[in-house]
């Protein structure tokens, strides 16, 4: 019995020991107050909420590449959306690679709740971002940012550069755009809803696809060129439903009720030339499809009902016949 015992201890023993090698090994570091700077790669852990009544200065500074930063469902509280100059919830110090943060919340910033504007090749995901005075999120370009829910921020909810994907995130009343996205990005399945601006914007050759955009005080969405925007829908908004320069392909959308109040808003306008406008389905807007005075446009295929004008196409565009013929219904 007693050779018995003294196995079972030394069992025992072991399995302490292997479990404690593996809790050193896997190189978390806790953050327990604030501020605090991350000055070398790793990964980061935020161990309770934190909060500061300072101004002017930033929560958590990332001053290196490869971090990992998990909020691990806490908040970084600052000290109020008006209080100060300065100060983001988590700022990235310069052009630092390959961060990933997620999984908290940022509030009551100066300025951004995460500003990452030299971020590269980074993801912030899971994220709660509001009451801050400027952004809510700020990243650089070739970015990965999902499933955040960016409200009531001073300027634009989510704002990234070129090259990102921005997918299946929630943006609200916020005081400019719902999202600001740069060339060649990907904005699909995002809920864009009362912005003070428009509900997406995005630059030249990005897709844009499975959006929400309603209720915002600018368009649902607008892009400048060559871009894809397809299977969204815009309801409400004050301007356009979808608003596209030139080069743009705008299929499968519904647009509904655009150009509310006192605001002039078509379902889909466009004002240049190089468009395709097919298969969508527009309703109740002050025009349906506004193809005025822009020309050199290929108009098809498409459904209109209830709009003060259904069609507002000048000489120049091409407008589909037979089964591509548009329908006023």
């Amino acid at each position: 019995m007693k050779q018995s015992i003294t196995t079972m201890a030394c069992i025992l023993g072991v399995w302490l020991l292997l479990s404690a090698a593996a809790w050193a090994g896997d190189g978390q570091t806790d953050i327990a107050e604030i501020p605090y700077t991350i000055s070398s790669s790793g990964s980061y852990i935020v161990v309770h909420d934190l909060a500061t009544t300072q101004t002017d200065i930033d929560g958590i500074t990332i001053d290196a590449d490869n971090v990992t930063l998990d909020l691990n469902g806490h908040a970084l509280i600052g000290p109020g959306k008006a209080a100060g100059t300065s100060g983001h919830g988590i700022y990235v110090n310069g052009a630092q690679y390959n961060i990933a943060i997620r999984n908290g919340t940022l509030r009551d910033w100066r300025g951004n709740g995460i500003n990452g504007s030299d971020a590269v090749n980074s993801q912030f995901e899971a994220l709660r971002c509001y009451n801050n005075g400027a952004y809510g999120i700020r990243t650089s370009g070739v970015c990965t940012v999902s499933g955040n829910n960016c409200f009531n921020n001073g300027s634009d909810g989510i704002r990234v550069e070129a090259g990102s994907t921005i997918t299946g995130n929630s943006c609200y009343g916020n005081g400019f755009d719902g999202i600001d996205a740069g060339s060649g990005s990907t904005v699909s399945g995002n809920t864009c809803f009362s912005n003070d601006g428009d509900g997406i914007s995005a630059i030249y050759g990005s897709t844009l696809s499975g959006n929400t955009c309603n209720f915002n005080a600018g368009d649902g969405i607008y892009t400048s060129s060559a871009s894809t925007v397809s299977g969204n829908t815009c309801q409400n908004n004050i301007g356009d439903g979808i608003h596209v320069s030139t080069d743009c392909r705008v299929v499968d959308n519904t647009c509904g009720d655009n150009g509310v109040g006192t605001g002039d808003g078509a379902g889909i306008h466009a004002t240049s030339s190089d468009n395709c406008i097919e298969h969508n389905l527009v309703t109740d807007n002050d025009r349906g499809i506004d193809c005025n005075p822009a020309t050199g446009n290929y108009i098809a295929s498409n459904r209109a009902s209830g709009n003060s004008t259904n069609y507002d196409i000048v000489g120049g565009n091409t407008v589909g016949a037979g089964d591509l013929a548009n329908v006023a219904f």
